[in-house]
């Protein structure tokens, strides 16, 4: 089979693989229909956290099982299934609970070890394959199944980490695809106004067209703009989702007093200058995390099936087959052809 591999820092190639095997009884193999480039697979690519060279990455997929356990009870050769992007050990009292972030022997990204290999590939093995994959509806389109294996749930997670109760005032500062996914779940809270920052244009126009407030944040700070939106007193809830030291000093500042600041975006600079005095005396609630992706499940598998969330058209810009993929990265890492998602298929 065909997947695609890490090679050194900004490099991937797409080479050829043994077919995966069952890791046990009570995993499966998948034959992925489509496969998408996160915006946490490029800190890999961009070599932010060392070498990855032999890593095949990949969190986003969606496919049909053709190979499973005797001990895999839920599942059957022939279904539609979707992945949950990090999982645990399955056995443990959090991973029954679906908190696979708790896991009480520490959870898993597919595509970030080389023993697990990711999903950018014609096939992926799947270990505990009853807790790590969900069996899809007849409904769901497969461009809302690859969104609901890590984009919207992580947006979702944002959006209840905000605490956005009805009437609120939100600002998101990002718009990317997790960006927009928090914005739109922000949307379902029923806040009062949702103010949106984001300097690509394109960006901003997704936003506004799902019913947000754009703004850009190279016109003024977004903290001055919310200020004057607001008439001085802040939003009380925002969600930085860029993941840069400078956006999140931002959000605190864009703030209200007591208000709270849900952070999605993936820092990796550890010097944050994050100011524990202002937080105290501003009474701010600031919330970091990484989301349980079955627990939002529950939250939206509903509200997209009564059409109550959207991201809009076109969210995967860019289609390409998976022998394209270094194409794909290098659209994706330098937002070229106004780029929003990059989706292969590994099919073709």
């Amino acid at each position: 089979m065909k997947a695609v591999v890490f090679e050194g820092e900004r490099k991937v190639a797409v080479r050829d693989f043994p077919d995966p095997v069952l890791f046990d009884e009570q995993s499966a193999i998948v034959e992925v229909d489509q496969t998408s480039i996160c915006g946490s697979d490029l800190h890999f690519y961009w070599g932010d956290f060392g070498d990855f060279s032999g890593v095949r990455p990949g969190h986003e997929f969606l496919g049909t099982v053709v190979e499973v356990g005797k001990d895999v009870t839920r599942l059957r050769v022939g279904d539609r299934v979707i992945n949950m992007a990090l999982y645990g050990c399955g056995h443990c009292g959090p991973c029954h609970e679906l908190r696979p972030t708790g896991c009480m022997r520490g959870w898993v990204n597919f595509g970030t070890l080389r023993e697990i290999p990711g999903g950018q590939a014609q096939l992926v093995a799947i270990p505990h394959a009853d807790r790590v994959l969900r069996k899809l509806p007849n409904w769901i389109s497969d461009d809302q199944a690859v969104l609901m294996t890590d984009v919207l749930p992580t947006g979702a997670f944002a959006a209840r980490n905000a605490s956005i109760a009805p009437g609120a005032t939100v600002a998101v500062i990002g718009l990317g695809p997790i960006g927009l996914s928090a914005m739109a779940n922000a949307l379902t809270y029923s806040p009062t106004r949702v103010m949106a920052f984001d300097k690509l244009a394109d960006r901003r126009d997704r936003a506004k067209e799902l019913g947000a407030e754009v703004f850009d944040p190279t016109v003024a700070l977004p903290s001055a703009q919310v200020a004057e939106l607001t008439g001085g007193r802040g939003a009380d809830c925002v969600i930085e989702a860029v993941g840069s030291a400078e956006t999140l000093v931002e959000s605190m500042r864009s703030a209200r007093i007591g208000g709270t600041v849900s952070v999605i975006g993936l820092i990796t600079d550890i010097a944050v200058p994050i100011n524990p005095i202002e937080l105290g005396i501003r009474n701010l609630t600031l919330r970091f995390g990484t989301t349980d992706v079955p627990l939002m499940w529950d939250r939206l598998f509903p509200l997209l099936e009564q059409g109550k969330l959207d991201l809009g058209n076109d969210v995967f810009t860019h289609r390409l087959p998976l022998h394209q993929a270094i194409q794909g990265y290098e659209i994706f890492s330098h937002r070229r052809d106004q780029v929003f998602k990059v989706v292969f298929d590994p099919r073709r």
